[in-house]
């Protein structure tokens, strides 16, 4: 049974000894194998292809049989599920309730740790997966908020949830491609201050040099609620507005004189 998140772009193909099935939508499917090879698909949730063609699609609530060039598609009933089918939601369902348990406190500090060492970054994936000691395995910690798995079940601790230092949200992408060059003498020469090519161009030894991108997230963006992480070369820090003061003004001391006679003094 594959819980598979995906998006566009990103495939998951699943090879048997007889079938092959390429699964293009987040969803839940169910492969077996049979004794003489055949291969058997189940679409709980998203969507699969067999080959190329409309008539190679299978949608939810669909199962395909495969062998060899022979294929048939039929559908089955959902509500009908085996022992394999409700340990497996039931696993999902725990996944989320022991990512709602989690401590900052217990955390934080390492996660800050791996992240100094080099072991994950907001680029190269949609989250890290964390041990989990009272429950004994992992579970999942999504980057972004709102996050939940293909079986419906929420996420509700993300990684704003760990308050990490902001070094580590607003980290610059990692340069995977070095630039590439086509002089083996195209270096910096820390002396002069200027690199080998700007003496080089001045005697008419003209190198070309390429440009080199920037990695950038698969997803490009982290949300949570409103706010959103762009890419270093793209960040804009956000504005602060101050309240205007209140302006105060004095009353006026101006005393009027009473029209009323019995008011008018002590003695009158």
């Amino acid at each position: 049974i594959f819980e598979v998140l995906t998006t566009d772009g990103i495939y998951v193909i699943v090879n048997t000894p007889k079938a092959s099935f390429t699964i293009v939508k987040s969803g839940v499917y169910r492969v077996d194998v049979l004794n003489d090879g055949t291969g058997k698909l189940e679409v709980w949730k998203g969507r699969a292809q067999i080959g190329e063609g409309k008539e190679g699609k299978v949608k939810k609530g669909r199962t395909a049989m495969i062998d060899g060039d022979d294929v048939a598609i039929a559908k089955f009933d959902r509500g009908d599920r085996d022992s394999f089918e409700e340990w497996s939601r039931d696993r999902s369902k725990q996944l989320a309730k022991a990512n709602s348990k989690f401590k900052r406190k217990n955390i934080r500090d390492p996660l800050i740790s791996s992240f100094y060492m080099n072991r994950w970054n907001l680029y190269d994936s949609f989250g890290v997966w964390i041990y989990d000691p009272f429950w004994g395995a992992y579970t999942f910690l999504p980057f972004g908020y709102g996050w939940a798995s293909p079986y419906g079940f929420r996420y509700r601790r993300d990684l704003w949830y760990c308050r990490l230092p902001r070094t580590i949200y607003y980290s610059p992408p990692p340069r995977r491609n070095p630039t590439r060059r086509t002089n083996t003498n195209n270096r910096r020469d820390l002396g002069a201050g200027r690199s080998i090519n700007d003496r080089a161009n001045r005697t008419g030894n003209t190198t070309r040099r390429t440009n080199t991108r920037r990695a950038t997230s698969p997803k490009r963006e982290v949300k949570r609620s409103n706010r959103t992480i762009l890419p270093a070369n793209r960040r804009v820090r956000p504005v602060r507005r101050s309240a205007p003061r209140p302006v105060f003004v004095p009353r006026s001391r101006t005393i009027k004189p009473s029209t009323n006679p019995q008011k008018r003094g002590k003695g009158n």
